[in-house]
């Protein structure tokens, strides 16, 4: 018994010394900073400017800048924010003695307008501000019988094997909500929501607007202006049928004016080109 005793004490001997050792060694390796000693430079030019800088004046340490989701360990970093909004960078020295933080708030004026420069932004979006779009049931049956989805041939006319088939404002499936509607903005960010069956789901979304973005057919003609990427969340009835009801998340769009907006997804698994097409209008617009 007193065998097990004197090797348990041992063992506990052990562990205390192990335990305390890294404190030692931490109380070596120097004094841990204040925060009143942090001192950066947050630098926008125009003041309220898109491009930020961080800037560490804090001598003898390892800077690391975070703000909005991004980090930096520059000790001189150049932020681009495009949205107006109010955001806030946390800088971090890592010293000798350890870790030490703190945190400023800075000012973006505006969105940046040479990044949101081509026309889809605004009209998608209402000027940035905000704009929801429904389906568009109303359609005039002299535009391919009133059809607001159903499918085509990619480089095709929308809804060009469709005329006599796909949802119509009396006739369409049974677990489509025809209510259905989303919403984009620019506000502090690229917005999205999406309201089906009484659900709301809110994600973000993005417009490829460059020239490479755009689809030509044979002709040399526009057929699609821009893709349009999800995420988080889909357009109401958002799927590929005959892909087991998969949820969509790009989008060629098609049209795009003040009140309608025309998508397409292409298919990819049939050889033939079969792409489905949506058709909805703005809030509040009558066909």
């Amino acid at each position: 018994m007193m065998k097990t005793n004197i090797t348990g004490l041992f063992t506990l001997f052990i562990l205390l010394f192990a335990s305390c050792e890294p404190v030692e060694n931490r109380d070596k390796l120097g004094n841990l900073l204040s925060e009143s000693e942090l001192v950066f430079d947050i630098i926008q030019e125009p003041a309220g400017g898109n491009t930020v800088i961080f800037e560490n004046k804090t001598p003898g340490v390892i800077p690391y800048f975070a703000w909005g989701g991004e980090y930096s360990n520059q000790p001189r970093t150049e932020a681009y924010i495009p949205f107006a909004g109010e955001y806030m960078v946390t800088f971090t020295a890592f010293t000798a003695g350890g870790p030490v933080s703190i945190s400023k708030d800075f000012t973006v004026n505006q969105n940046d307008p040479e990044y949101f420069a081509n026309p889809a932004w605004d009209l998608l979006t209402g000027n940035g501000a905000g704009k929801t779009w429904v389906i568009a049931s109303d359609v005039p049956t002299s535009e391919f019988s009133g059809v607001f989805w159903g499918n085509g041939s990619y480089l095709g006319n929308w809804f060009s094997w469709s005329e006599d088939w796909g949802a119509k404002k009396d006739d369409y499936p049974g677990d489509m909500d025809i209510n259905g509607e989303f919403y984009f903005d620019l506000e502090g960010g690229l917005n999205f929501q999406s309201t089906e069956h009484g659900k709301t789901a809110t994600g973000s979304f993005n417009l490829q607007v460059a020239d490479e973005d755009r689809v030509l057919t044979d002709a040399g003609e526009i057929w699609s202006i821009s893709k349009l990427d999800l995420a988080g969340a889909s357009i109401p009835y958002g799927i590929s049928v005959n892909e087991d009801n998969k949820i969509i998340y790009q989008f060629d769009i098609c049209r795009l004016t003040e009140d309608e907006l025309v998508l397409a997804y292409q298919n990819p698994s049939v050889d033939y080109g079969e792409t489905w097409f949506w058709r909805f209008k703005r809030k509040g617009f009558n066909f």
